[in-house]
């Protein structure tokens, strides 16, 4: 099955198309979660590096499973993040204007204690693509950081296209 006709079925079985990147589309069905489709393995190097660690997973969106489509493409079932950036503007201003500057950081982890450190490792491990369309709020407030890379600094998510990681195939088809 190629990534065209594996879209097709998700959509024939009433998954709706809620965004897409350079390289990637995302999926929704009410109630349940997201499934990304991408041929960028930088998100998925991403995911892996957060989960890596206690403190950085709370920043990251839970990957529930991983299914290698073809040669080139995946699916990610990972969880859904209902709340969008722009519904807490003062957030958004911090994280859009310039995260990178001290003073927008300290003021971001008194909000989200920890997520300096994790900005500060983010910024020296992956190649930036952080703006309000890659991050959201969870139903308690938390932030998650979904999609704010376009692949490692040092080229280390290339090695995934030969490993190929399967994180248990629990995906509807």
């Amino acid at each position: 099955m190629n990534i065209e006709d594996y879209e097709d079925r998700l959509e024939k079985l009433g998954w709706t198309f809620i965004g897409d990147g350079g390289c990637c589309r995302g999926v929704y069905r009410k109630g349940r979660y997201v499934i990304k489709t991408a041929s960028d393995t930088g998100w998925l190097s991403y995911i892996l590096w957060a989960r890596r660690s206690k403190y950085r997973r709370k920043f990251a969106p839970k990957l529930y499973s991983v299914k290698w489509i073809d040669d080139e493409y995946y699916a990610a079932k990972m969880e859904y993040i209902p709340y969008r950036a722009r519904r807490k503007p003062a957030v958004e201003w911090l994280m859009d204007d310039d995260w990178t500057c001290d003073s927008n950081q300290d003021q971001l982890d008194k909000k989200f204690p920890g997520i300096k450190r994790f900005l500060t490792e983010l910024d020296q491990t992956f190649w930036d693509d952080l703006h309000s369309g890659n991050y959201g709020f969870r139903r308690n407030g938390s932030i998650c950081i979904f999609d704010p890379t376009t692949g490692r600094i040092d080229g280390g998510d290339k090695e995934l296209l030969s490993s190929r990681p399967v994180i248990r195939k629990t995906l509807p088809i």
